[in-house]
This record gives C-alpha cells, structure tokens and sequence, in this order.
C-alpha cells in the first residue's frame, strides 16, 4: 500500500478541479452558451474516463496484474488526470467546436494520445 493515501488524496482534489474549471470556462463564454458549455465539460470528463477505463490504461500500464490498492488508486488519479487535461484542451475552442468533434478528439487523446505519452514517461 504504498502511496495509496497520498495517490488517493490527489485523485480527489483534482475531482475537485473539475467544476472550478466549468465555472470559469462558462464566465468565459456567451449567455447563451453557458448551458452548453457546462454540458460539454460534462460530457468530456464521462467519455475521457471511459475511454480511459476501457483502453487507455491498458496502452499506458498494461494489465492490472494484481488487485493491490495502489494500482487502483493509479488507476483512479490517471483516470481524472486524463479527464481534466482533455477539459482543459477543450477550453481553448469553447463555442466553436461541434459536439461530434469533441466526442471524436477526446476519445482519440483520452485512449490512445495520452495513454501513449504516459507509457513512454511512467511505463516499464
């Protein structure tokens, strides 16, 4: 169990980050795009993580091997780490972007870009 609090406690505080990150990028927008905007980070953190669950981690870290709570908690901080560098990304092309596109982009960075880049830096 090693690291497993301190992986855990940075897996919640960038939990965290993510509602702080669609306020600000919906104060950035039009009115009559903040529903949409605040939509869209939704809808980007739900695909990145899932993209992320089924395929990423895979191409990152390779099977789970062993259920020990630190390859959990690993697992977890990647997961919301993945999600929040595609929101991130996202908001830079807030109001132009058509939903399909974005869908398209942050299943591409979320299981094959990231996870790539993540092997190279923290992969055996």
């Amino acid at each position: 169990m090693e690291y497993v609090v301190d992986t855990l406690f940075a897996f919640v505080l960038i939990i965290l980050m993510v509602p702080v990150f669609a306020m600000l990028e919906a104060g950035l927008v039009h009115t009559k795009n903040v529903t949409a905007v605040l939509m869209m980070n939704t809808m980007i953190y739900l695909v990145a993580s899932l993209a992320f669950l089924l395929m990423g981690y895979h191409i990152a870290f390779g099977d789970f091997g062993s259920d020990s709570m630190s390859k959990w908690a690993a697992f977890l901080f990647q997961m919301a780490f993945v999600g929040k560098v595609v929101n991130i990304m996202s908001g830079g092309i807030s109001e132009r972007a058509k939903v399909v596109l974005m869908v398209f982009f942050t299943i591409v960075m979320s299981a094959i870009i990231y996870p790539i880049v993540v092997n190279l830096s923290w992969g055996k």
